[in-house]
């Protein structure tokens, strides 16, 4: 019997190849979802080949396993994290080896952005310079829906917000810079203009539009051969990235938009490139990004300018340091991803607990 599973609690079943799993040493936490996907293996094919009262057994026990499986592993890491404000589930707290879980009761399901994938903290020792090349050709506002309940410039001066809320900006840490393009390109500020968070979130959210035609080749051109200057701010030896958001096609100087962002490539800059609607050229998007030249890794696409927070957390899950993050799908059918903190036994979900609606 396990601590906490006694009294009137049920025990865990005596599915085959279960028990052995949870007497078990103590697991890497690298191994921890792998074993909670086999044991759900194990409780889903009793449920296939056992009787309607096994089936009935196991839907039942499930939920009880898992919490229990946090003292069945010594006492190296125990402790429950669901008895402090439910874990900050909405619903269900499933309290498991080293971690936690939430779950949703029947009918719901979690809130689980798959791309919401990284560690709190992950950004904090990060060094770049940065410069985002940004669109702001007619077709932005254009496509502003027709009851004015939101203005797609200023969802792209958000998502650059997003993005600083991330990092730690400083003339030691990030720097930031800005080039924006339509006709023509030109500098918004440079790396070595703004060397706090405050004042470089307030430049941004100040960005005037320009309106006019899609000139990306030009935006590239003037990020590679005015803002990554020592002159500028660009700092040798510190990594250079360029975030390019677009929401549509070159029409402008179109032939030179890929051999520009090679060009920058081959200076060693990394380039992820943002596209949003359905109006974007994939194939010219693609070409523009980092090799591997990989979706939602070095090139990402939103429906729309709404969806560019997810974009945000992506990039920056790919850029800074996130070894202390691994991911899987557990045994809610959900993928989750966990973050360690500051000790072994100190591991997070970053994700997956809200639950909505009926399923």
């Amino acid at each position: 019997m396990c601590p906490g599973c006694g009294g009137s609690h049920p025990q865990v079943p005596n599915v085959k190849g279960a028990r052995e799993r949870i007497h078990a040493p103590p697991l890497p936490q690298q191994q921890m979802l792998g074993f909670l996907e086999s044991v759900e293996s194990a409780v889903s094919t009793r449920r296939k080949h056992g009787s309607q009262h096994e089936d009935q057994a196991s839907s039942t026990l499930r939920f009880r396993r898992w919490v229990c499986l946090a003292y069945d592993f010594g006492d190296k890491c125990i402790k429950n994290e669901c008895a402090r404000n439910n874990g900050g589930c909405s619903q269900l707290c499933v309290d498991t080896d080293s971690t936690y879980y939430c779950s949703c009761r029947p009918g719901y399901r979690l809130e689980n952005p798959p791309l919401h994938e990284t560690c709190p903290g992950a950004c904090e020792s990060y060094l770049a310079d940065i410069v985002f090349v940004i669109d702001s050709s007619g077709s932005i506002r254009d496509q502003n829906p027709k009851d004015g309940s939101y203005d797609n410039w200023e969802l792209l001066l958000n998502f650059m917000v997003k993005i600083v809320d991330m990092l730690n900006i400083g003339s030691n840490q990030v720097r930031l810079g800005a080039v924006k393009f339509s006709t023509y390109a030109e500098s918004v500020f440079h790396l070595n203009q703004y060397s706090d968070k405050t004042s470089l979130k307030a430049a941004i959210e100040d960005i005037n539009y320009l309106d006019g035609l899609t000139n990306t080749s030009g935006g590239i051109r003037f990020m590679n051969d005015v803002e990554f200057r020592s002159g500028n701010g660009d700092r040798p030896n510190i990594q250079n990235i360029a975030i390019i958001i677009t929401d549509g096609v070159s029409t402008h100087d179109v032939a030179q938009t890929v051999p520009e962002a090679i060009r920058a490539r081959n200076r060693g800059i990394k380039i992820y490139s943002v596209g949003i609607t359905k109006g974007i050229n994939e194939k010219e998007l693609r070409e523009m990004s980092s090799m591997p030249q990989q979706e939602n890794k070095d090139y990402f696409k939103a429906a729309d300018f709404r969806s560019l927070e997810k974009v945000a957390l992506a990039i920056m899950n790919d850029a800074c340091d996130n070894s202390r993050l691994f991911c899987g799908d557990v045994n809610t059918k959900e993928r989750m991803c966990f973050c360690r903190h500051d000790n072994e036994c100190d591991v997070r979900p970053t994700n997956g607990t809200q639950c909505f609606g009926k399923k």
